[in-house]
């Protein structure tokens, strides 16, 4: 399948999925495993955008003894790798 002409809107995530420095490490790895993604913007109080944390971050926080999921981050790549239920959601 050719990526010509399909625009980005047709396949993100909606709503956008982000989070904030303040944000639980825990429940965003839960959120990443069901919304099948690896990648969240991490935004600012004003909604703009700083970084990025993906899920080798957290599974590199839970090498240094950051307790994450009961499973790991292990599970969760699992998860995100099953097929997408619906793509673009």
């Amino acid at each position: 399948a050719s990526l010509k002409g399909l625009v980005v809107e047709a396949v993100m995530a909606h709503p956008p999925i982000t989070c904030t420095i303040h944000d639980n490490a825990r429940q965003l790895e839960q959120v990443m495993a069901q919304r099948q993604i690896r990648r969240v913007p991490v935004i600012d109080e004003l909604g703009k955008p700083i970084g990025v944390i993906t899920l080798g971050d957290l599974a590199r926080a839970s090498l240094v003894g950051h307790d994450l999921s009961p499973r790991g981050p292990t599970s969760t790549l699992a998860a995100i790798t099953q097929p997408r239920r619906n793509v673009g959601n």
